[in-house]
């Protein structure tokens, strides 16, 4: 791993493991995507009320980069798309969790029960989100990291 620091922010790369590994499966030709997903997928996480979110830009070549900025504040964004599987009707949570003004957590991931009302498939997805942030959290204190702020939840509900 490779991390470099500036007073824009820090970046940090895997760039020689991530070209050995795409030579290694035969894909070192393949195109990149700024944000990995099924091809098809309407991930409502990007298109829908948190679109605007910054992702951060990722390449082999390029690593990840985290913007220094004077915002501290801690905040997960939830979303759910109650009933969206054809297949079983269950729900799929989404949750994203910015750090100090850069997205550092993304994550979908299908309900195991199917949910009978919007509401409760909402409080799901803010379970997870809230699971997320208490990780933060005590991360924050193995790192002697001072928070005293509360950290922000917000859903689209």
């Amino acid at each position: 791993m490779e991390i470099a620091r500036s007073h824009q922010g820090i970046s940090i790369s895997q760039r020689e493991y991530t070209l050995d590994l795409l030579k290694e499966t035969g894909m070192l030709g393949c195109e990149t995507s700024n944000i990995p997903m099924e091809l098809g997928n309407k991930d409502r996480l990007f298109e829908g009320d948190l679109q605007d979110l910054e992702v951060p830009e990722q390449s082999p070549e390029k690593g990840l980069f985290f913007k220094n900025t004077k915002d501290r504040t801690v905040q997960v964004f939830t979303d759910v798309d109650w009933v969206g599987s054809i297949d079983d009707r269950k729900s799929t949570s989404r949750y994203c969790i910015m750090v100090w003004g850069n997205l550092v957590t993304r994550k979908s991931k299908k309900q195991n029960v199917v949910a009978r009302s919007n509401a409760k498939a909402e409080f799901k997805a803010m379970a997870y989100g809230g699971y997320e942030a208490i990780w933060i959290k005590r991360l924050y204190e193995e790192l002697n990291i001072q928070y005293d702020e509360f950290i922000q939840l917000y859903c689209d509900n």
